[in-house]
């Protein structure tokens, strides 16, 4: 989820609509996408501080090898991935 985030555009905004679509199969509300987009700016603010966090989180995934700003990008958009796919809305309960 976190690379097709990525693939939508440049903007925090654009990423946590795409991720939300894609999660939920419509577009967040107002409430919603400011909560995202903040997490998302907090998480990139965070890896940013420790570059070697981002990676050493992102190597808990499989993902390896990335430069200092790819893997800052890149665990931020995670971390908000997961925060989606963590919304009651997304998980199924029977």
């Amino acid at each position: 989820l976190a690379t097709r985030m990525r693939e939508a555009g440049v903007s925090p905004a654009a990423r946590i609509e795409a991720g939300f679509r894609l999660a939920t199969g419509r577009a967040p509300g107002t409430r919603e996408r400011r909560l995202l987009e903040g997490a998302l700016v907090r998480q990139e603010a965070y890896f940013r501080g420790d570059p070697q966090r981002a990676r050493d989180y992102l190597a808990s995934g499989g993902e390896t090898g990335m430069s200092g700003d790819e893997a800052i990008e890149l665990a931020a958009l995670q971390s908000a991935a997961s925060l989606i796919l963590n919304l009651d809305e997304t998980i199924t309960r029977e």
